[in-house]
């Protein structure tokens, strides 16, 4: 690999690093500890916790709730664009 190549991954790494960090306007992290977490295999995960995010207000028939997995976006703040009045 070239050290072109090599300096420009690292480059991207910081920037993508930079503008995927939480921001004070984004609402808060929560965590939700769920202790011992037996996977269907049989083994478990000790001590399992996720943390999340939530955005706007549950409404009174519960179905403006959207689940986003961090996985999907690489970081749940990418999609932060898309959050809001009038937005999906």
């Amino acid at each position: 690999m070239s050290r072109f190549a090599i300096l420009a991954g690292i480059a991207l790494l910081v920037v993508t690093t930079a503008t995927g960090a939480h921001t004070p306007s984004q609402p808060p992290h929560q965590l939700f500890s769920e202790g011992d977490l037996k996977l269907e295999s049989g083994e478990v995960i000790k001590d399992f916790s996720i943390s999340y995010v939530t955005h706007g207000t549950l409404n009174a028939r519960k179905s403006n709730a959207i689940l986003v997995v961090t996985a999907i976006s690489g970081n749940h703040h990418r999609i932060d664009f898309m959050i809001g009045p009038g937005k999906a």
